[in-house]
């Protein structure tokens, strides 16, 4: 019989009742909620971005047909995808800040801000995704290469400056899964769906808070591809 997420909780002796709710309503949530939120900033940056998806769409069509869910083992493989998808998230992240509680003192390092054991920290996830340091002068725009073209990237955003799913031991139980449905999603998306920002429509807006969600619906012009 095949296991299911709580089977494998409740198996951790580790784990009271409580901590083993807490992980399996986060898990429901990092895959519904964050996910959907997640990809529609997705077609909304392809949608303004006509080359990139023109690209990417091109890297499907040679790797599975349209109508047809290519197999799952094999997105991971497909470098162009998971460019787009870092990018997406590097810049329109679904959860943009969280927080963390100090387990003990400690002084901020090369400063002499000293934080007590207790205190709250807020961690400004979309911020950090944006330091020019880390990506650039042009850490503001959308160009998926950066992941491709720019070998040390990935070195210098570990293990803080990219985090969609937060970091450490308290990083999203469901981040596997999740990364998983948005390549999926995404593939499926633009393999048998053009999408187009029409002509004079406002620029959307995130609302303020935890999500990062649009603050108004803005709609896309789609158009089944061809082939």
């Amino acid at each position: 019989k095949d296991k299911k997420l709580i089977d494998f909780l409740a198996e951790n002796p580790k784990l009271t009742p409580e901590e083993i709710l807490d992980h399996s309503v986060t898990f429901a949530f990092a895959g519904h909620e964050t996910t959907s939120t997640a990809l529609t900033w997705l077609t909304w940056l392809l949608a303004k971005h006509p080359s990139v998806q023109a690209k990417l769409a091109d890297e499907l069509a040679e790797a599975f047909p349209r109508d047809a869910a290519p197999p799952s083992e094999s997105l991971k493989g497909l470098e162009y995808l998971n460019a787009v998808m870092l990018e997406s998230l590097r810049l329109r992240p679904p959860v943009v800040v969280f927080a963390r509680v100090l387990s003990e003192d400690m002084l901020l390092p090369e400063t002499k801000t000293f934080l007590p054991k207790g205190v709250d920290i807020i961690l400004p996830i979309a911020a950090l995704h944006r330091d020019p340091t880390v990506y650039g002068d042009d850490a503001d725009v959308f160009r998926p290469e950066r992941w491709i073209d720019e070998p040390g990237l990935r070195a210098r955003a570990a293990p803080c400056s990219f985090i969609p799913f937060a970091v450490g031991k308290r990083a999203c139980i469901g981040k596997d899964f999740a990364m998983q449905e948005l390549l999926l999603g995404a593939a499926m998306f633009v393999r048998n769906f053009r999408f187009e920002w029409p002509e004079g429509q406002a620029e959307p807006v995130r609302t303020s808070g935890f999500m990062s969600r649009p603050k108004r619906p803005f709609t896309l012009r789609v158009s089944t591809r061809a082939s």
